[in-house]
């Protein structure tokens, strides 16, 4: 008997802004493999090292890769290979960068490590533009307050981990037409994804301001885990545009 456990991660730096995503696909364990530092380190070396090494190979690509793999009962990943194709040269780049992780805690059963399958998905579109996003009636943009806060690739990681987060949150509070309208939000975000220093910018409509403001602020708690102590000049500054017409 199989047990798929996908893990939403933070990461994204795509045009549709799709999420990172790995799965787990083995046998019921009492414990599943964990990368060395947990799901954010593996989100940055799934990314950050795969688009830093295309770029500097001048290789451009849109889309995302599937890379399936298994990581052995020592932690060590074996059989990496690619389900689909973007091209040769990121395939390759893919393969390579997951073949040589540093080795994960294995997964655990009965005590005892035990091997188990992982598929990767990973985008690779690069420094695209964020674009908007609409689902069930609610339309939700976030972008850099400032291009020059941070390197391309850390704005737009940050930008889109949050437009998602808004996108899957916000249909859940906002339940009805007396939340429409359109709202301006500024947010601080450090890199480890915990935000703070929220406010305001345009509004209009108390109920759709409180619940924006309301979701950014419960991202600490949801998805950033434990809070480091970065100094300010690290925190970045976003702004998060939420259109309502339920």
């Amino acid at each position: 008997m199989k047990k798929i456990l996908t893990l939403l991660i933070v990461s994204t730096i795509c045009l549709g802004t799709q999420a990172q995503i790995f799965s787990f696909q083995c046998d019921i364990v009492e414990t599943y493999p964990e990368f060395p530092g947990g799901d954010k380190s593996l989100v940055y070396y799934l990314r950050d090292t795969l688009q830093n090494s295309l770029n500097r190979k001048g290789i451009s690509a849109s889309g995302t890769l599937q890379v399936d793999a298994a990581i052995s009962a020592t932690g060590k990943i074996e059989n990496a290979h690619t389900h689909g194709s973007i091209n040769p040269q990121v395939d390759a780049e893919a393969i390579r960068l997951i073949a040589n992780m540093p080795r994960w805690a294995p997964a655990i059963q009965n005590g005892k490590p035990t091997a188990c399958n992982v598929v990767f998905r990973i985008d690779v579109s690069g420094n695209a533009t964020m674009q908007a996003k609409a689902t069930k009636g609610i339309e939700v943009k976030v972008t850099p307050e400032s291009k020059t806060e941070g390197s391309a690739q850390t704005l737009s990681r940050l930008a889109g981990v949050m437009q998602d987060y808004l996108l899957q949150l916000l249909p859940e509070t906002i339940t009805n037409n007396s939340f429409n309208g359109s709202v301006e939000v500024r947010f601080g975000m450090y890199p480890d994804g915990w935000v703070g220093r929220i406010k305001v910018l345009k509004g209009g409509n108390t109920k759709l301001e409180e619940a924006v403001s309301a979701a950014i602020y419960t991202f600490n708690s949801e998805l950033a885990g434990d809070k480091a102590n970065f100094q300010d000049e690290l925190m970045k500054t976003f702004v998060a545009k939420v259109n309502s017409t339920k």
